[in-house]
């Protein structure tokens, strides 16, 4: 099956909003992680359940909430729950082979989008899916697994970078997605200098197999333009042959 489309079997004939994992399980547990910041403050913490980042939810400033592992579909019912999220959005969370949408809710904005990064084979790129939650004071992001994707988010808060210690939790979901979309940049980037280099060699080769062709070419007009005088001139012998076999006699 090609690496950028999920095998949907097992969700073949279920009722829509069925929790049901599409994909490929990339790590064993779940990991919840929590960012709180204000232009002042700063906390960083590791939750060991959904309930206890959800209080987090409710402090002052902006809070990051992160899970990584969105297999877990005990974790997926806690956080729609939670969220009071449709059914039909908890199971897209969940379908890793779902395409890129936004939607507005009344107290949230939901955006799926996907990373895009070289694989083990670098000739090769894979894509993992993202859910970016936003709401008022909040910004919930759920990965397939543990990466570094957003480690220049998390710098630039931890070091009061720019504005986004000083600004809503919009900026923070905001630079989230263009970390994404800076992605996507350096992989046409790397691409378009792979593509380059092929139509450089393929042009090189056609030059070469040109330069090969030619003479034959040359050669093969070469026969024609005496052959087929010489198989005028050998049908026009057959002819007076017999003229002068006949005269002979």
């Amino acid at each position: 099956m090609p690496r950028f489309i999920k095998n949907r079997i097992k969700s073949k004939g279920e009722v829509p909003g069925s929790l049901i994992f599409i994909g490929e399980q990339k790590m064993e547990e779940p990991r919840i992680r929590i960012i709180q910041y204000d232009a002042v403050e700063l906390e960083e913490k590791e939750c060991q359940s959904i309930e206890e980042a959800f209080t987090q939810l409710k402090e002052p400033g902006v809070t990051w909430l992160n899970v990584d592992g969105i297999h877990d579909k005990l974790l997926i019912e806690q956080i729609g729950s939670g969220l009071d999220l449709h059914p039909l959005l908890m199971e897209d969370i969940m379908n890793t082979d779902h395409r890129p949408k936004y939607q507005e809710e009344d107290d949230f904005i939901v955006i799926l989008m996907k990373f895009v990064f070289p694989g083990p084979d670098t000739e090769k790129l894979t894509s993992e899916q993202l859910t970016i939650i936003l709401g008022e004071r909040y910004v919930i992001t759920l990965q397939e697994q543990k990466g570094t994707h957003f480690d220049p988010v998390r710098e630039r808060i931890r070091k009061k970078k720019g504005r986004i210690r000083n600004v809503g939790a919009d900026y923070l979901a905001y630079a989230l997605m263009d970390s994404v979309l800076d992605r996507y940049l350096e992989i046409i980037s790397i691409i378009g200098e792979q593509v380059e280099n092929l139509e450089e060699e393929i042009r090189c080769r056609i030059t070469q197999a040109i330069a090969e062709l030619f003479p034959k070419t040359q050669y093969f007009g070469l026969i024609c333009y005496d052959i087929f005088p010489a198989g005028f001139g050998c049908h026009a012998f057959s002819t007076r042959s017999r003229q002068l076999r006949t005269y002979h006699r």
